[in-house]
């Protein structure tokens, strides 16, 4: 995976919240976000329990790294989940922001 500048939007513009939650250490995740200059949170859910009621685990046991969008109701407008292909992950929560805009 390469470094893109396209993950680097400030969350005081967006219309939403972005989280990332994955079963990753709080290390690993502190590492990713400064490699690619992150500019929202991401949780390290390492016993599954946020995954588990979020639909998080595929086949009910494998952990995977979701990204949320949500809107300024509480609404869950977006969750993302593209294991090998972050680039299309990301590309795929700028199209839920661009759908919230578009709807309000």
């Amino acid at each position: 995976m390469k470094k893109n500048s396209s993950f680097r939007l400030h969350p005081s513009s967006l219309d939403a919240v972005i989280i990332g939650i994955s079963s990753d250490t709080l290390e690993s995740h502190r590492k990713f976000a400064a490699e690619y200059s992150l500019q929202f949170p991401l949780g390290a859910d390492a016993n599954r329990s946020v995954m588990r009621v979020y639909g998080a685990l595929q086949f009910g046991f494998r952990p995977l790294r979701v990204t949320y969008v949500i809107d300024k109701m509480g609404v869950i407008r977006g969750a993302v989940h593209h294991e090998i292909l972050i680039d299309r992950q990301w590309r795929s929560v700028i199209t839920v922001l661009r759908g919230i805009k578009i709807k309000e």
